[in-house]
């Protein structure tokens, strides 16, 4: 990012809005004090539960909510057409646009009968809209679903749930759980047979190629997943060395040297970079002021249209990809990687994004496990017999 573009002006609206990340991550009450000092803009929170209270407050005052999140609540025309939500603009990808990913996936791979193993609430309200849809669009009378919590018990982790799964006999899992865990979920799962050649798992996380999956790549389990940050691209491998470095020198360390630069890290890197964008434009073309804001909506501030309007009609190629917005500040155009964990790790197989859909390089193998045959099939078996003839007799070696 080259911040050599901005004044001296900007770059102090620019360090208000780095406190503003830092504060803001909680409390409508720390929201309320950041806008009494004076600010251009909210970023965060990454917590759901002050969310909503944030942004609503942002709309009163009429400064912009810059989000990282993904957000369950998909756009309300009414609340739009009512202004509100109007200074919202979000990096993540829209989850409506994203749970089209997941869907092309399944209907690539042509799964009739899917378990998801979902971590809590908040997976769970991502993905029910996602699937029931699915369900009444590909196959409204033979497309079965299975949902099950992981539930983590100090005596056997998660294990009860996957032994639950085991038991029904489901090979096609979608696991949606935050990257933290997903090592762990499926050590276990190995730990109880359910990495095997049987097994197909599509993890939902973006940040599953930042996760030591090495354990599991010689068992013959399909395991699929999206990446957004293509980290070999070297516009990434160049940020990551500055931010590495720049962290070395304060004498910190962090855990990207290996090109695993997460989703949430990118993204906020990208929020950052497209608020200075549109700030400079803007401030090309008025003088940009600032000052204190009281949430009871006294006072509005008078750039905040301007600035967010700026913000939904810039472009730009970031470490998340194409930075673009609809008219809602949704990101609905992206483009994801779909990696298959191989004998080198996860490796691309093919892409996606809304226009062009699955292009995939090459499609995983799926078998039809209701039939029997499909089940035994490359498989090596070990045959014992007794000699009884006429049907069973050892044949004499011919000299």
């Amino acid at each position: 990012m080259n911040f050599q573009l901005l004044s001296r002006s900007e770059k102090n609206l620019l360090s208000f809005i780095f406190a503003s990340f830092v504060y803001s991550v909680t409390a409508e009450r720390e929201t309320c004090a950041l806008l009494q000092k004076g600010v251009a803009a909210i970023f965060g929170p990454q917590t759901l539960a002050s969310l909503e209270h944030i942004r609503s407050i942002t709309d009163v005052v009429e400064v912009p909510f810059i989000d990282t999140k993904w957000n369950m609540h998909p756009v309300d025309p009414v609340l739009t057409s009512d202004h509100r939500n109007e200074y919202t603009i979000n990096l993540h990808p829209d989850v409506t646009t994203l749970g089209s990913a997941f869907i092309d996936l399944v209907i690539q791979y042509n799964w009739d009968v899917v378990t998801i193993l979902y971590e809590n609430n908040e997976s769970m309200m991502r993905l029910k809209e996602i699937f029931t849809r699915t369900a009444k669009i590909l196959y409204p009378n033979t497309f079965r679903m299975v949902v099950k919590q992981l539930v983590h018990t100090e005596e056997n982790g998660y294990r009860d749930v996957l032994r639950e799964v085991h038991k029904d006999k489901s090979y096609m899992i979608i696991l949606d759980c935050s990257k933290d865990i997903i090592e762990d979920v499926l050590t276990q799962a190995q730990q109880i047979g359910m990495v095997s050649e049987d097994y197909y798992y599509l993890l939902t996380s973006l940040d599953a190629h930042t996760v030591d999956l090495s354990s599991f790549k010689y068992g013959g389990t399909n395991f699929t997943a999206f990446r957004m940050i293509d980290t070999n691209k070297m516009e990434v491998k160049s940020v990551i060395h500055d931010i590495v470095s720049k962290e070395i020198t304060q004498g910190r360390t962090i855990d990207i040297q290996d090109g695993n630069l997460d989703t949430t890290t990118a993204l906020i890197y990208d929020a950052v970079h497209l608020f200075a964008l549109a700030l400079h434009e803007l401030n090309m073309i008025q003088d940009i002021n600032i000052g204190p804001l009281d949430c009871t909506g006294e006072t509005s501030w008078a750039h905040g249209s301007s600035l967010i309007n700026y913000m939904k009609l810039t472009e730009f190629n970031g470490l998340s990809g194409l930075i673009k917005f609809d008219a809602h500040g949704l990101r609905t155009i992206f483009d994801l990687d779909i990696l298959e964990l191989q004998s080198t790790g996860l490796e691309p197989i093919g892409t996606w994004n809304i226009i062009d859909s699955l292009n995939m390089t090459r499609i995983a193998e799926v078998m039809d496990f209701a039939n029997p045959i499909n089940i035994m099939a490359n498989k090596t078996f070990t045959v014992v017999s007794v000699e009884a003839a006429p049907y069973t007799m050892l044949k004499e070696e011919v000299r």
